[in-house]
């Protein structure tokens, strides 16, 4: 094109659908790992992301990387790692790669824990990956039946994504929302964006790189948001149609259950001193016990 405007729109137009594929694997992804009923793949396929991590920023990878995570990542995180790694490196959007059955079986061991795990369990998890050529499901298995996962599903604390979508899930249960714009803005302002991760390590795995000061006191603001109302999550893309009607219920069936048993005197006595349903709930999403 000689005509400089021409240029200019066209190149405008490309930058626009770069950024409606990204926003739309955006959305995809919160979506899946909020409604999936194969939770299990969708937690492995944030991690596998997370260690075979692409940013969305370079170059043209906006248009790649929804792809990327549907048919190089999620197919292959239960199947063999040699598969998964082979197709992330065949992948367009792949800037690198990870090759070593201890380094892969301590990262999932961490991330699963909350912590870093004792050699001894690494030890065992790297024998199984080697003895089964990389089958993650068996080290998973492995992982799962070890009697230090069952303590961390109530002792680590929750990474961003962890404990937004958990918040989300809590407060509107099987409702879905029509919006994640304030959802991948959420896990922004908390450190942990989609696609965001500049470098090639990935975002950390280690509980404690997510409970500083700085970030409990965003993740209070979240809970606000969160459970005060719908905080923009049901409002439809058409731009004449509202927002739809819709509250938080975070005192529900499973609270009264199950987790109000789990509560410290604490956190019992600052609930008991909310002056209104909203501010309950968010005294609850802002409590020890639900950031872990």
């Amino acid at each position: 094109m000689a005509d400089p405007e021409s240029r200019k729109a066209a190149q405008s137009a490309f930058q626009a659908a770069l950024n409606d594929a990204a926003r739309n694997a955006a959305s995809a992804w919160v979506l899946r790992a909020l409604y999936s009923p194969d939770q299990l793949r969708e937690r492995l396929t944030w991690f596998w992301f997370n260690r075979l991590n692409v940013h969305q920023g370079k170059s043209t990878l906006r248009a790649a990387v929804g792809d990327y995570v549907d048919t190089a990542i999620r197919p292959h995180v239960l199947g063999r790692f040699r598969d998964l790694l082979m197709a992330s490196l065949r992948h367009p959007a792949m800037l690198r790669y990870l090759d070593h059955d201890a380094n892969v079986s301590r990262a999932l061991a961490t991330y699963f824990l909350g912590q870093a795990p004792d050699d001894a369990l690494v030890a065992r998890l790297a024998a199984i990956f080697t003895r089964t050529e990389g089958d993650i499901a068996a080290v998973m298995e492995a992982l799962i039946r070890d009697p230090t996962f069952a303590a961390a599903q109530t002792s680590a604390f929750k990474d961003p994504v962890r404990y937004v979508f958990s918040a989300l899930r809590m407060a509107y249960d099987e409702r879905v929302i029509l919006n994640t714009a304030p959802v991948l803005g959420w896990l922004n302002r908390l450190g942990e964006g989609l696609f965001n991760r500049s470098t090639p390590d990935g975002y950390a795995l280690d509980a404690a790189a997510w409970s500083g000061p700085g970030q409990l006191t965003t993740r209070f603001e979240i809970a606000r948001q969160i459970g005060s109302g719908p905080a923009g999550l049901f409002k439809p893309s058409a731009p004449d149609r509202p927002e739809e009607p819709a509250f938080p219920v975070l005192a529900n069936a499973l609270y009264f259950s199950t987790l109000s048993g789990t509560l410290s005197a604490p956190t019992k006595g600052a609930l008991a001193q909310a002056v209104s349903p909203q501010d309950w709930n968010t005294l609850y999403l802002a409590s020890p016990e639900f950031m872990r």
